[in-house]
């Protein structure tokens, strides 16, 4: 991996991806069930389809092979602690600054989000989903939100309806609050041409001006979004991660 060749950056932020394919190679399985502890491998046991216990058994040894190449540590000499919101934060080996990640997954393709010292979040989704855009536009998309989305019809339509859901999910995965916070109280604006811009309500407090957010395709059928509480990351890195 050239970039874990060099030392992360304070503003930057670095996106590993993954496709459950890669577990066909059963080289590959074996390596990420080497990668995961005893409490992840009996979580992904209890999942009931294979489809989703492949997406948790690749995100999480995805999440503690890219720590662990960061720290100079062994994956499973990794240790979390769950916030106050349930979102996992490293404990061991301790890092100077603060060492953030976040991680998703989607039925195919899994995503790891790592920042120094800033919050991050990241959200992957595949498009071709069944999804009752109306109804979930109605209850977590602000006024200006849906309205921009009645302008748009089919593919353009569910295009921009996963932009938003994908970015408003890394957000609050960010803020580390989850479906605590109101998301109708968030609006982005995605303007053609210009970055993600991010505007807030009440209840929801926080200032817009200290967020970075960029919305990608990293494989076709799929839409990753992440989000940095840095608002001018000198770097930027997507990579896809090979076992």
């Amino acid at each position: 991996m050239e970039v874990l060749s060099r030392p992360l950056q304070t503003d930057e932020i670095r996106v590993f991806y993954a496709s459950t394919e890669a577990l066909a190679d059963a080289e590959v399985a074996r390596r990420c069930r080497a990668t995961i502890s005893a409490e992840e491998s009996a979580r992904e046991q209890r999942f009931r389809f294979q489809d989703d216990r492949d997406s948790y058994l690749l995100a999480h040894a995805l999440c503690r092979s890219v720590l662990a190449r960061l720290c100079g540590a062994a994956p499973l000499a990794l240790q979390f602690q769950a916030g106050e919101h349930g979102r996992p934060e490293l404990t061991f080996p301790r890092c100077d600054p603060r060492l953030r990640f976040n991680i998703s997954h989607t039925r195919g393709l899994v995503a790891c989000a790592v920042a120094l010292a800033h919050d991050v979040g990241v959200d992957v989704e595949r498009v071709d989903r069944r999804v009752q855009i109306d109804q979930l536009a109605a209850s977590v998309f602000s006024d200006a939100e849906r309205a921009a989305l009645t302008l748009l019809r089919d593919d353009a339509q569910r295009a921009r309806f996963f932009e938003l859901w994908t970015l408003k999910e890394a957000y609050i995965k960010a803020v580390g609050k989850g479906l605590a916070l109101r998301l109708s109280a968030i609006t982005l604006d995605l303007d053609a041409g210009a970055a993600p811009r991010i505007a807030f309500a009440p209840p929801v407090e926080d200032d817009p001006r200290a967020w970075w957010l960029r919305v990608l395709q990293p494989a076709p059928g799929y839409m990753l979004a992440a989000a940095l509480r840095s608002p001018t990351p000198s770097q930027i890195a997507v990579e896809r991660w090979s076992f």
